[in-house]
């Protein structure tokens, strides 16, 4: 300690020496907080703005076309299905309907329809029946056509018919009786003659000459040619088909086409998109209230059993004191 030093210099030099200056940067300014509506505003400008064109608009994504749902295209297939079905049908039927629809072609004045020409004829007079060469039961009829003698065959659902024109027919030539009563008309489809018809015809035309040309049924002509043609008409037939059959497959191809327009029809208007809702159950619950148990009888306690030769003890009841007949003398007073 300097001893020429005044006592001011001495406080000053013990006092504590000043801070260095340092170069710390000041404290960094904390962020502001931002509020919930101003982040929003913030996103909010930032989506309406596209990114890298500011002034160009977003344009919009061509939307994707709705795959068909799995009941459409089972019901599509199904639809395809029935039109195929009613096409199958109508081959099989040989489209006789539209020979139908058509309309049948009239014989009148000479045969010359074309085999597999459809055709329709009044029969009035029936001069021969003979039965099916090749068997089965239908049967022929000879019927007088323009000077000449066509062959019929019927199926077995005119054989009264034709029974009936016949016996009419063998009436008028007789001369039982004058004019025939009825007639019947029939469609079928012109054929080409089989063989065995052919020779049973023949064998009848070679008989009955000399009687057809007396009731003028022929002329003077020795060829049978010139009579007997070489086609038949098959009754109750469109094509090779009996008629009933192609009626009835024309039923069933209808049926399957207009199922198949409505099931496209329901895909078109959307019928099938909508999703199908679960089955729903029920369950029976019995309802009937149960009546109640009886509770059970509790069991009694069974009294354990004295030990043999042990006497039983019977309770003693307590005997009553006996009076006394004397009475008792009174203490003096």
């Amino acid at each position: 300690m300097d001893e020429h030093k005044t006592p001011e210099e001495i406080i000053n030099d013990n006092a504590a020496p000043d801070a260095p200056e340092t170069d710390a940067p000041e404290a960094c300014a904390q962020p502001e907080e931002v509020t919930a509506g101003e982040s929003a505003a913030v996103e909010t400008d930032t989506a309406e703005v596209p990114a890298g064109e500011a002034d160009t608009a977003e344009v919009p994504a061509p939307a994707e076309k709705k795959p068909m749902s799995v009941r459409a295209r089972h019901a599509l297939r199904r639809g395809v299905a029935g039109l195929l079905a009613a096409i199958v049908l109508l081959a099989v039927s040989g489209f006789g309907v539209f020979r139908i629809a058509r309309g049948a072609h009239e014989i009148s004045g000479t045969f010359d329809a074309d085999p597999g020409t459809f055709v329709q004829h009044d029969i009035v007079f029936i001069l021969n029946t003979f039965s099916d060469p090749n068997g089965g039961s239908a049967q022929y009829g000879v019927v007088p056509i323009g000077g000449k003698l066509v062959a019929f065959r019927f199926p077995a659902r005119w054989n009264a018919s034709v029974k009936t024109i016949a016996d009419a027919t063998t009436s008028v030539l007789s001369g039982q009786s004058y004019s025939v009563d009825s007639f019947i008309r029939v469609t079928g489809t012109v054929k080409t003659m089989p063989e065995a018809v052919s020779s049973a015809l023949y064998d009848w035309y070679t008989e009955n000459n000399a009687y057809l040309q007396q009731i003028g049924a022929i002329g003077d002509s020795e060829d049978a040619a010139d009579y007997l043609p070489d086609a038949i008409v098959r009754v109750d037939t469109v094509g090779s088909i009996p008629q009933g059959w192609v009626e009835g497959l024309t039923v069933a191809a209808v049926a399957c086409l207009i199922y198949a327009i409505v099931v496209l029809i329901r895909i078109l208007c959307g019928k099938y998109e909508q999703e199908k809702l679960p089955d729903i159950t029920f369950e029976l619950v019995d309802m009937t209230p149960e009546t109640e148990a009886a509770p059970e009888a509790k069991p009694e306690e069974e009294t354990p059993a004295a030990p043999e030769g042990t006497p039983e003890e019977t309770p003693e009841t307590p005997a009553e004191p006996e009076k006394s007949e004397e009475t008792e003398d009174t203490p003096d007073a």
